[in-house]
């Protein structure tokens, strides 16, 4: 009995060993013992031949080696190819197109057209230099690609803007002769900056049919008063000066220039002239002398130098008691007054001083101005005599209004 029980172990164990030795079978390759012929059936993947196409001189890139552009406006030039080898068709292409924003390339009419933006020169100087790189690739079936490339030379020039005027700021619309008076005027200039020696310049003109003040212009230091804005302060000095008789319709033209020579637009800046107001003259240059007793009876003129003012004389201060003064238009520009006094001989010697009050004003209406003066005037009176003593003139008008008697 036991050796039967033996017998049975044996077998076991030889059954599981061998099971065990079939399944180890499982991860092995089962066509691994047969004929190749069962291997390749499927053939096995490979890449597919794509080889860099190859440089080669056959193929011609018919372009300019340069072109010229300018900020701002649009240009175009013609880019063109062909291969020397028959059955090759050519193919143009831009490879740095993203540099150029805004260009475009028409293939099928062979055009490269750009419009440089402003501000494509960034430097701060007058021009730009960019390569394009054109490349072209030509295909033949069953043969090797080709390509071949060239850099054109695109030359941007910077757009200069014209300076512009924007304003002329004046505190009066008239100025009198004698007298002086400030415009300020505003330019805008794009292409100027914080540096002084970068601003804008005036220059300055006649304006036809007025007359002119060119010669009475004084620019003084501008400032900067924001980005690319600039005020030029133009002192119009007239001190001196002498444009009119009465009222006259005068200006100038001014115009700014850039950094760069551009120049905008001319401006006029045109004022009325009043003319000055001279000082009234009188024809009574001396002191009037004569002794207590004496009938003064003197005739003398007030008149405006220049012959052109109205002049009229008005109140007569501080006279001596007994004494008048008359006064009457001879013209425009001429007072006739008399200066009448009957002294006695108990009059006290002194010296008797007067005013006689005048008014100037303008010969046109339009300039409502006037101005006020008082003209002094001496009399002086000296000890008594026995005989009785008249001082009497005579005053004779010329034409011009300006001669009369003397003392």
């Amino acid at each position: 009995m036991k050796k039967t029980k033996g017998l049975k172990a044996i077998l076991t164990l030889a059954v599981v060993s061998s099971f065990m030795l079939g399944c180890s079978k499982w991860n092995q390759d089962p066509l691994a013992d047969r004929p190749d012929v069962l291997n390749d059936s499927q053939g096995k993947p490979t890449k597919p031949d794509n080889p860099a196409p190859i440089a080669s001189d056959a193929i011609r890139i018919d372009t300019v080696e340069f072109y010229s552009f300018e900020e701002g406006r649009e240009d175009k030039f013609e880019i063109g190819a062909r291969v020397l080898i028959e059955g090759y068709v050519p193919e143009i292409r831009i490879e740095n197109q993203d540099d150029f924003p805004g260009a475009r390339f028409d293939a099928a009419k062979g055009e490269f057209t750009w419009t440089p933006a402003r501000g494509t020169v960034t430097s701060g100087g007058s021009t730009k230099d960019i390569g394009l790189r054109v490349r072209v690739v030509a295909k033949k079936a069953g043969l090797p690609v080709l390509s071949s490339t060239k850099q054109v030379r695109l030359l941007v020039s910077r757009k200069f803007m014209e300076p512009e005027i924007v304003s002329v700021a004046q505190s009066n619309s008239v100025i009198r002769e004698g007298g002086w008076d400030r415009v300020t005027v505003r330019v805008r200039d794009m292409d100027a900056g914080a540096a002084q020696n970068t601003w804008p310049t005036l220059v300055f003109g006649n304006v036809t049919g007025k007359d002119n003040l060119i010669n009475f212009i004084v620019v003084q230091a501008p400032t900067n008063v924001s980005a690319n804005v600039y005020d030029f302060p133009v002192l119009i000095d007239l001190r001196g000066a002498e444009l009119t008789t009465s009222i006259s319709r005068a200006g100038f033209s001014v115009q700014a220039i850039s950094q760069f020579q551009k120049a905008g637009v001319a401006r006029a800046v045109s004022m009325d002239v009043l003319t000055s107001f001279a000082k009234p003259v009188s024809t009574w240059t001396k002191v009037l002398e004569g002794p207590a007793g004496t009938a003064f009876d003197y005739q003398f003129l007030i008149m405006d130098p220049t012959n052109t003012l109205n002049v009229t004389a008005g109140v007569v201060q501080n006279l001596p008691a007994g004494a008048t003064v008359n006064c009457s238009l001879v013209s425009v520009s001429v007072v006739g007054c008399d200066f009448k006094w009957r002294t006695t001989p108990q009059t006290v010697v002194n010296s008797y001083n007067f005013q006689v009050n005048t008014v100037t004003r303008n010969t046109d209406a339009s300039d409502r101005q006037e101005e006020r003066l008082a003209l002094p005037f001496a009399v002086r009176v000296t000890p008594a005599t026995t005989t009785t003593t008249t001082v009497t003139t005579t005053t004779t008008l010329l034409k011009s209004g300006k001669s009369g008697g003397r003392p």
